[in-house]
């Protein structure tokens, strides 16, 4: 025993004797030398839930994610960088974070921000539509998206709307997270059906729920494990006014003390006023248990909704009303004006003898078109709608060896009272890939619809341009930007998209089953097909930044 002891280096410390650092020494990375990953002493712990460990909590910074003595958390260790843990070499600023395993890098990181997508669409018409959010870490890097699942009328007719909210990886590979809002309500008057949220993780394997506690001045919440016991609360403010400042929800233990913060942040007057897109922070302790950072993320869903989203749409719908008001004192004024009246008649009178010399030439020409061999032979149609000689539907064939060759495309056409003086407005109702087309309303770009319209030109004249027009695309003259830009710079792109699109919307016999796939990718996430398609188009069929366009 005693040769033993003397083989023992007389620079080691003994076992029971080494110190540890208080929480004012934690290493710095300031001298350049920081600690890998897995390595270090972190501070100590100061509390438990349920058996989880908590540390003492970090504030949410806004201009700078960690302080001079945190390293910035870039990447989960071991997965997706080809390194094991705690050999992470190289620049860090090049390092992507990856949670393609799932939750596992929730356990490196004590900060969320989680962004909402303005939807433009909803933000001019107020017209609700499917919520989509980036989820990114404390350096602004992705890793997660959202989408809401729930169907029209759920979304524009319910005010406390239920919802499902699925949470993809950041490369798309698996849902990893899957959040349920039943129907709830929020009246005091009601304590029996109360909001609440359950949060699953994979799909179908419920790690924990949210649920609402009966309150009259300030909300509270309770959150519940995957076994239903009670581990943290949520407390929620008195007031909900977000002008300048943040919204703050703390996540307090059983014991009262702070030990998380969910956080609704001020982002902007245009963004706040005009949309409903918000953006939340959200700070926990970093040894949290990874269910429990899953759960709270689900809680800052539910508090949109709840508080936020809900606020918004009253908004809109009291803008919409104050217009429609405005709208019906301009009529009544309108009405009691006696000589604007009158003069209105003599006008009606006028658009009346217009009318019926349209319609006296619409009529004529129809019997052309149907009686004409050329056009029997372009396979070119024209009908009635509604039995109205004013609003008229075309249909024109792909011309041979185009990369429309095989489709169908249908027309609108509406012919106006000042016919035939003035042309008539055409548009393309299927969906096409042209340059000289709108691929979002279906304008053309035609100067015989435009400025080179004559009196002598012909309903059957306007069919046989536009059927010539799609074999010879003008770029230079476009009506869709994109597509002439691919036109001109990728050809190759431009034909196999035109064929793609005639395919899908006017029947074409050409099939590329790789842009199904990715479309078929984009629609596992909730997005539409038609959406999916465009983004990939303008694109060029790039997955990767077809999905930063649709979540950025």
């Amino acid at each position: 025993m005693e040769a033993m002891r003397q083989l023992r280096s007389p620079k080691e410390p003994p076992m029971n004797s080494m110190s540890v650092p208080s929480s004012g020494e934690v290493p710095s990375c300031e001298d350049g030398n920081a600690n890998p990953v897995g390595v270090g002493i972190s501070k100590p712990l100061v509390d438990t839930i349920k058996g989880y460990p908590v540390e003492q909590l970090h504030p949410l910074v806004g201009s700078s994610p960690w302080s001079p003595k945190q390293l910035p958390i870039v990447t989960q260790p071991g997965i997706g960088t080809g390194m094991a843990r705690g050999e992470l070499t190289g620049n860090w600023k090049n390092v992507v974070p990856s949670s393609t395993s799932g939750l596992e890098y929730l356990k490196i990181i004590d900060q969320l921000l989680v962004k909402q997508r303005v939807e433009f669409f909803e933000a001019i018409t107020g017209f609700e539509t499917n919520n989509r959010y980036s989820i990114q870490n404390a350096l602004g890097q992705k890793v997660f998206y959202a989408v809401e699942d729930t169907n029209c009328c759920t979304r524009n007719c319910c005010p406390e709307r239920p919802f499902h909210m699925k949470v993809f990886d950041n490369y798309l590979k698996e849902e990893v997270i899957h959040l349920h809002r039943p129907l709830g309500c929020s009246s005091v008057c009601f304590p029996c059906c109360l909001h609440s949220i359950e949060i699953s993780a994979p799909p179908g394997n419920v790690i924990g729920s949210i649920q609402e506690e009966w309150s009259i001045c300030r909300p509270s919440f309770r959150i519940l494990n995957r076994s239903g016991d009670l581990v943290l609360r949520i407390q929620g403010p008195m007031c909900f006014c977000s002008i300048c400042c943040n919204v703050d929800f703390n996540v307090v233990n059983l014991d009262g003390e702070s030990v998380g913060r969910i956080s609704k942040q001020w982002s902007g007057l245009g963004r706040e006023f005009l949309t409903d897109a918000d953006m939340f922070g959200i700070t926990f302790p970093k040894n949290m248990d990874v269910d429990l950072k899953a759960v709270l993320l689900g809680a800052t869903f539910l508090i949109d909704f709840m508080f936020f989203e809900k606020a918004n749409n009253n908004r809109n719908r009291e803008e919409n009303g104050e217009e429609e008001r405005r709208r019906k004192e301009n009529g009544e004024r309108r009405t009691g004006n006696r000589e604007q009246n009158r003069e209105e008649k003599r006008v009606g009178n006028r658009r009346t003898i217009m009318a019926n010399m349209a319609v006296s030439r619409i009529k004529r020409e129809f019997k052309e078109v149907m009686r004409s061999e050329e056009i029997v032979q372009c396979s070119i149609k024209i009908e009635l709608v509604n039995d109205s000689w004013t609003e008229l539907r075309g249909e024109i064939a792909g011309p041979p060896d185009t990369p429309y060759e095989g489709g169908k495309f249908v027309l609108e056409i509406k012919v106006p009272e000042t016919y035939p003086f003035n042309p008539p407005k055409v548009r393309f109702i299927t969906r096409i890939w042209h340059p000289n087309i709108s691929s979002v309303t279906g304008a053309i770009c035609l100067d015989i619809l435009k400025d080179n319209w004559a009196a002598a030109m012909t309903l059957r004249t306007v069919l046989l341009s536009l059927q010539a027009l799609l074999a010879a695309a003008e770029p230079d003259d476009p009506q869709d930007a994109v597509v002439a830009y691919q036109f001109k710079d990728k050809y190759d792109l431009f034909l196999l998209t035109a064929k793609h699109w005639t395919n899908a919307y006017a029947g074409g016999p050409h099939t590329f089953p790789d842009c199904d796939s990715k479309i078929q990718r984009l629609k596992d996430m909730g997005i539409d097909e038609h959406e999916a398609r465009a983004v990939l188009s303008k694109e060029n069929w790039n997955l990767e930044k077809a999905t930063e366009g649709l979540f950025s």
